[in-house]
């Protein structure tokens, strides 16, 4: 029995022995960049004798992930085996820039410790001079004239080495800051190198002489991507320009130059198991004693609150009607568990860890533009454009660069895992529109009555267009509510407003024409002991 593995492990020694071995340089045809990770397709072309042969494709990613390898190849070959592994071998090529910035950086060491020399020798002159200074002071015969001849040479001497000090220390602070800026210049080009290599073995057979197409592909790490958009709109009477960003890095290790790209909304590495439900039990609480610390948060103003994407603070649809939306340069695949974008032209994307901005698509939007105010936070007039059935859009979260008539207006950011059938964006605010919520005091009292105390509360909010066109706009306010049984709060004017009781919220809807001006009143009153002091009214 044992004569018989040793003769079987023997053969197979033999046949991977003498089993003539191919090195394969393969080419990137394209790249899936997932949210983490990608997938590298490569393609190569390989003359095989008739007969076993072991290919090597070298020069790969050393941070592929075994697993995910796959080999597809030419029919009439047929694959025994596949592997992945480590070449320490192979030393790395440098490029002809890095070979010129390395020289440059030894000149530069060369000359800074040259001069480093040249002040020792000069510092060390002024040393001797100093401790002779006194050098025929003890001397008998020692004329005047002499002394006067050698304090003046002193002093020449001395004034000459430590200019000379000084300009060699300035020269080398010069070269110093060179240097600093060529290591850092070798930093970022090397920052992913390495003398390490991968590569995939793959031993194949084949009944005859051929030339056989390879295609594998494998998932590596050290990329990822993140979404970015740019929103632009001309004027409220046009449609609404999303343009959908890809921020790419990889430190990968091999540079993609001119490869094709397809961005995909999926992650293969993740958790793909799914959840298993326990049994849940029940188990007595022990009260722990707290101190509570009462704290206020100030209110978010109304750029920050508006700044997202969400739906109206009335929590309402908007009645749009469901926008058509076109792909631009982009072709679009949608699978049961993810997109994928595949970009039409061809991009190079570096190895090191820097941001690649990839334009994926750009889609077209109708959209139903309106001012929205929330005075009592802020007076600012801000235009949103609404937009319905937006999950057709495949967004993921991400920052928005927002443009209105070609001026930059700032960043917002979009949520799209909101649950609402309404997106809202932002274009800031309009400084054309004046709007003033003041209290109105001759209508506001304070009345004590059978220990009741009675607090009339009236605010008017003025609204004027200075455009020179017709503006829709909703100012939003709010009433206080109570969850106390001796305070109380009635309603007494709205002005026609809707009114959420619930959340205590007023929603005027409302047209203004150029140079209009409208003025909204509404009053509350406020009832409660009139021993106990409410705040908030």
């Amino acid at each position: 029995m044992k004569t018989f593995i040793l003769i079987t492990l023997c053969a197979l020694f033999t046949i991977s022995t003498f089993a003539e071995e191919k090195n394969v340089n393969s080419k990137i045809s394209k790249v899936t960049i997932y949210q983490q990770n990608a997938k590298i397709n490569r393609t190569a072309n390989v003359s095989l004798p008739a007969g076993t042969t072991v290919i090597v494709f070298e020069g790969l990613e050393t941070v592929i992930q075994p697993q995910s390898i796959q080999v597809k190849m030419s029919k009439e070959v047929r694959m025994l085996s596949a592997n992945f592994r480590f070449n320490y071998l192979v030393d790395k090529v440098n490029s002809q820039e890095y070979k010129n910035l390395n020289d440059s950086l030894e000149i530069l060491r060369y000359q800074i410790a040259w001069i480093d020399e040249q002040i020792k020798v000069l510092e060390g002159e002024a040393k001797l001079i100093s401790d002779n200074q006194k050098l025929g002071g003890g001397q008998q015969g020692v004329t005047t004239l002499e002394l006067k001849n050698l304090a003046a040479w002193y002093a020449q001497r001395m004034m000459e080495i430590r200019k000379s000090v000084f300009d060699l220390s300035k020269k080398k602070d010069e070269l110093v800051k060179n240097r600093t800026r060529i290591q850092n210049q070798i930093n970022v080009k090397t920052a992913v190198k390495t003398t390490t290599t991968g590569e995939i073995v793959v031993e194949v057979t084949a009944s005859v002489a051929t030339t056989a197409e390879f295609d594998i592909s494998y998932l590596v790490s050290g990329v990822s991507w993140s979404p970015i958009y740019d929103i632009r709109s001309e004027g409220i009477d046009k449609n609404v320009t999303l343009v959908y960003k890809a921020n790419v890095v990889q430190t990968t290790g091999i540079d993609w130059k001119n490869v094709r790209l397809s961005i995909s909304t999926g992650n293969p590495t993740q958790n793909n198991s799914r959840p298993v439900l326990n049994p849940r039990y029940l188990f007595l609480y022990q009260p722990v004693a707290v101190y509570e610390v009462e704290t206020k948060s100030k209110a978010p103003s109304a750029f920050q609150k508006n700044s997202y994407a969400e739906t109206d603070d009335m929590g309402r649809a908007s009645d749009a009607p469901a926008p058509e939306y076109n792909y631009v340069n982009m072709e679009v695949v949608e699978s049961q568990l993810n997109i994928e974008f595949t970009v039409n032209e061809q991009y190079t994307i570096l190895s090191d860890g820097k941001a690649y901005l990839v334009t994926m698509t750009e889609f077209d939007i109708p959209a139903i533009y309106e001012y929205h105010s929330v005075p009592s936070l802020d007076n600012g007039a801000f235009l949103l454009a609404k937009l319905t059935d937006w999950g057709k859009f495949n967004l993921l979260p991400g920052n928005a660069n927002i443009f209105f008539e070609n001026n930059y207006i700032g960043q917002s950011y979009i949520n799209p895992k909101i649950t609402y059938d309404t997106l809202l964006l932002s274009f800031g605010r309009d400084e054309k529109i004046v709007i003033k919520r003041e209290k109105v005091y001759k209508e506001s009292t304070v009345t004590t009555s059978l220990g009741t105390k009675k607090h009339v509360v009236t605010y008017e909010i003025t609204v004027r267009n200075t455009k020179s066109k017709a503006i829709s706009i909703e100012i939003l306010d709010q009433v206080p509510l109570s969850n106390m049984k001796d305070v109380t709060v009635e309603i007494n004017e709205i002005a026609g407003a809707q009114y959420v009781q619930s959340l205590g919220k007023l929603l005027w809807s409302f047209s203004l024409q150029p140079n209009e001006t409208k003025k909204i009143k509404f009053s509350y009153t406020v009832k409660h002991p009139k021993d106990q002091i409410v705040d908030g009214i």
